[in-house]
Protein backbone atom coordinates (compact mmCIF):
# COMPACT_ATOMS: atom_id res chain seq x y z
CA UNK A 1 0.00 0.00 0.00
CA UNK A 2 1.46 3.52 -0.54
CA UNK A 3 0.79 4.19 3.03
CA UNK A 4 3.37 2.04 3.97
CA UNK A 5 5.99 3.30 1.79
CA UNK A 6 9.09 5.25 3.22
CA UNK A 7 8.20 8.55 1.95
CA UNK A 8 5.07 8.80 4.00
CA UNK A 9 7.40 9.64 7.18
CA UNK A 10 8.39 12.15 4.98
CA UNK A 11 5.16 13.96 4.55
CA UNK A 12 4.56 13.84 8.60
CA UNK A 13 8.25 14.54 9.61
CA UNK A 14 9.43 16.77 7.20
CA UNK A 15 7.22 17.94 4.40
CA UNK A 16 4.33 19.02 6.29
CA UNK A 17 7.08 21.68 8.53
CA UNK A 18 8.78 23.02 5.31
CA UNK A 19 8.84 26.77 5.72
CA UNK A 20 7.34 27.25 1.94
CA UNK A 21 3.94 27.41 2.60
CA UNK A 22 2.61 25.93 -0.96
CA UNK A 23 5.16 22.83 -0.17
CA UNK A 24 3.53 22.34 3.58
CA UNK A 25 0.25 23.06 2.33
CA UNK A 26 -0.11 20.93 -0.30
CA UNK A 27 2.28 18.24 1.80
CA UNK A 28 -0.57 18.41 4.57
CA UNK A 29 -3.73 18.22 1.98
CA UNK A 30 -1.99 14.83 0.78
CA UNK A 31 -1.04 13.58 3.75
CA UNK A 32 -5.27 14.13 4.90
CA UNK A 33 -6.14 12.95 1.73
CA UNK A 34 -3.47 9.42 2.60
CA UNK A 35 -5.34 9.20 6.16
CA UNK A 36 -9.02 10.34 5.45
CA UNK A 37 -9.97 8.50 2.08
CA UNK A 38 -9.34 4.58 2.74
CA UNK A 39 -10.61 4.40 6.40
CA UNK A 40 -10.18 0.61 6.84
CA UNK A 41 -6.31 0.67 5.55
CA UNK A 42 -5.67 3.92 7.57
CA UNK A 43 -7.25 1.34 10.79
CA UNK A 44 -4.41 -1.02 9.53
CA UNK A 45 -1.62 1.12 9.27
CA UNK A 46 -2.36 2.71 12.66
CA UNK A 47 -2.09 -0.43 13.97
CA UNK A 48 1.16 -1.22 13.16
CA UNK A 49 2.27 1.82 13.70
CA UNK A 50 0.52 3.61 16.28
CA UNK A 51 3.46 4.72 18.36
CA UNK A 52 5.43 6.12 16.15
CA UNK A 53 2.75 7.50 13.63
CA UNK A 54 1.54 9.49 16.81
CA UNK A 55 4.77 10.07 18.13
CA UNK A 56 5.60 12.20 15.10
CA UNK A 57 1.78 13.77 14.99
CA UNK A 58 2.61 15.54 18.52
CA UNK A 59 5.22 17.61 16.89
CA UNK A 60 2.35 18.53 14.40
CA UNK A 61 0.01 19.02 17.38
CA UNK A 62 2.61 21.14 19.20
CA UNK A 63 3.91 23.30 16.15
CA UNK A 64 4.39 26.92 16.69
CA UNK A 65 2.75 27.52 12.92
CA UNK A 66 -0.90 28.73 13.12
CA UNK A 67 -1.72 26.76 10.26
CA UNK A 68 0.17 23.36 10.89
CA UNK A 69 -1.48 23.08 14.28
CA UNK A 70 -5.07 24.01 13.05
CA UNK A 71 -5.06 21.73 10.31
CA UNK A 72 -3.47 18.81 12.35
CA UNK A 73 -6.43 19.39 15.04
CA UNK A 74 -8.81 18.99 12.06
CA UNK A 75 -7.09 15.73 10.77
CA UNK A 76 -6.58 14.27 14.10
CA UNK A 77 -10.34 14.70 14.90
CA UNK A 78 -11.38 13.54 11.44
CA UNK A 79 -9.03 10.13 11.92
CA UNK A 80 -10.12 9.87 15.58
CA UNK A 81 -14.17 10.18 14.57
CA UNK A 82 -13.92 7.52 11.82
CA UNK A 83 -15.69 4.02 12.72
CA UNK A 84 -12.75 2.50 11.46
CA UNK A 85 -10.57 4.09 14.01
CA UNK A 86 -12.32 3.51 17.28
CA UNK A 87 -9.75 1.33 18.87
CA UNK A 88 -7.16 3.48 17.96
CA UNK A 89 -9.54 6.65 19.40
CA UNK A 90 -9.86 4.78 22.94
CA UNK A 91 -6.07 4.17 23.17
CA UNK A 92 -5.37 7.79 22.03
CA UNK A 93 -7.97 9.24 24.43
CA UNK A 94 -6.65 7.09 27.36
CA UNK A 95 -3.14 8.60 27.47
CA UNK A 96 -2.92 11.88 29.67
CA UNK A 97 -0.17 13.45 27.65
CA UNK A 98 -2.43 13.78 24.38
CA UNK A 99 -5.28 15.17 27.22
CA UNK A 100 -2.23 17.58 28.22
CA UNK A 101 -1.27 19.15 24.76
CA UNK A 102 -5.42 18.97 24.17
CA UNK A 103 -6.21 21.00 27.51
CA UNK A 104 -3.48 23.45 26.37
CA UNK A 105 -4.45 23.95 22.72
CA UNK A 106 -8.01 25.03 24.21
CA UNK A 107 -6.19 27.85 25.46
CA UNK A 108 -4.72 29.21 22.74
CA UNK A 109 -5.02 32.75 21.75
CA UNK A 110 -6.11 32.01 17.98
CA UNK A 111 -9.87 30.94 18.14
CA UNK A 112 -9.74 28.25 15.24
CA UNK A 113 -7.63 26.37 17.27
CA UNK A 114 -9.44 26.42 20.31
CA UNK A 115 -12.23 25.46 18.12
CA UNK A 116 -11.24 22.21 16.51
CA UNK A 117 -9.49 21.75 20.30
CA UNK A 118 -12.65 21.21 21.27
CA UNK A 119 -13.83 18.33 19.23
CA UNK A 120 -10.92 16.74 20.04
CA UNK A 121 -11.20 17.47 23.62
CA UNK A 122 -14.93 16.32 23.81
CA UNK A 123 -13.34 12.87 22.87
CA UNK A 124 -11.23 12.73 26.03
CA UNK A 125 -14.39 14.14 28.15
CA UNK A 126 -17.45 12.52 26.37
CA UNK A 127 -15.90 8.67 26.84
CA UNK A 128 -18.31 6.82 29.28
CA UNK A 129 -15.29 4.48 29.76
CA UNK A 130 -12.43 6.94 31.05
CA UNK A 131 -8.94 5.73 31.87
CA UNK A 132 -8.67 6.21 35.73
CA UNK A 133 -5.40 8.69 34.45
CA UNK A 134 -7.53 10.37 32.53
CA UNK A 135 -10.29 11.55 35.05
CA UNK A 136 -7.90 11.99 37.60
CA UNK A 137 -6.24 14.85 35.16
CA UNK A 138 -9.99 15.94 34.14
CA UNK A 139 -10.73 15.97 38.30
CA UNK A 140 -7.68 18.02 39.30
CA UNK A 141 -8.76 20.76 36.27
CA UNK A 142 -12.98 20.07 36.77
CA UNK A 143 -12.72 23.88 37.99
CA UNK A 144 -10.70 25.38 35.88
CA UNK A 145 -12.44 23.59 32.84
CA UNK A 146 -15.55 24.26 33.78
CA UNK A 147 -14.61 28.22 34.48
CA UNK A 148 -13.49 28.33 31.17
CA UNK A 149 -15.76 26.26 28.78
CA UNK A 150 -19.18 27.90 30.59
CA UNK A 151 -18.20 31.58 28.35
CA UNK A 152 -16.05 29.35 25.41
CA UNK A 153 -17.69 30.91 22.24
CA UNK A 154 -20.69 31.63 23.99
CA UNK A 155 -21.27 34.17 21.09
CA UNK A 156 -21.11 31.03 18.49
CA UNK A 157 -24.69 30.88 17.01
CA UNK A 158 -23.97 26.89 16.20
CA UNK A 159 -26.70 24.63 18.15
CA UNK A 160 -24.61 21.81 17.88
CA UNK A 161 -21.64 23.37 19.17
CA UNK A 162 -23.45 24.90 22.11
CA UNK A 163 -25.16 21.36 22.63
CA UNK A 164 -22.12 19.60 22.78
CA UNK A 165 -20.56 22.60 25.34
CA UNK A 166 -23.26 21.90 27.65
CA UNK A 167 -22.55 18.11 27.54
CA UNK A 168 -18.98 18.35 28.35
CA UNK A 169 -19.88 20.95 30.88
CA UNK A 170 -22.58 18.58 32.27
CA UNK A 171 -20.41 15.85 32.28
CA UNK A 172 -17.47 17.33 34.14
CA UNK A 173 -19.72 18.59 36.64
CA UNK A 174 -20.79 14.81 37.95
CA UNK A 175 -17.19 13.59 37.67
CA UNK A 176 -16.04 11.83 40.77
CA UNK A 177 -12.29 11.10 41.77
CA UNK A 178 -11.73 8.07 41.16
Amino acid sequence: SIVRAAFFWRFLTEYVHNTDFGIAADAFDLLRQLLTLHPHLTAGFLNDNYDFFFECYKRLLTSDNYVTCRESLRLLSDILLDRANYQKMIKYIANKDNLKICMLLLRSKKTRIQLEAFHVFKNFVANPKKDPAITKVLFQNKEKLTKYLADFHSEKNDEQFLEERQLILDTLSTLQED
